[in-house]
């Protein structure tokens, strides 16, 4: 869906970072489920990344592009007139971003 909702001829920002962020967010979750580790139903990926670094050290590199994630995503969740608009470099961004952690992720569950 990021990669639809940025290659569209009249781009859509917020939703491809809104995307980018449920996919890191979706691949943290299942790395937790599968180590057995329970989380809170949230959507703060910083939290998530510190409770896989709990099972492996590994994931606190990520910490600094969770939070990026995190922040690029919330204007599409919580819009807030004349606040924060998502530009192109940053829907880029938040696209290697999630490409990154997937990746961690997948090299760290044998995917």
């Amino acid at each position: 869906m990021a990669e639809t909702a940025i290659a569209m001829s009249d781009p859509f920002f917020e939703p491809c970072c809104y995307h980018a962020q449920q996919c890191a967010e979706k691949y943290l979750k299942g790395y937790l489920t599968s180590q057995k580790i329970p989380f809170r139903w949230v959507h703060d990926l910083k939290y998530l990344v510190g409770l896989c670094g709990a099972s492996d050290p590994g994931f606190t590199k990520l910490e600094p592009d969770a939070e990026t994630l995190t922040r690029l995503a919330e204007p599409s969740r919580y819009p807030v007139p004349d606040e924060m608009e998502i530009t192109a470099p940053q829907a880029r961004a938040a696209m290697e971003i999630a490409g990154r952690i997937r990746s961690f992720v997948l090299s760290r569950s044998g995917g």
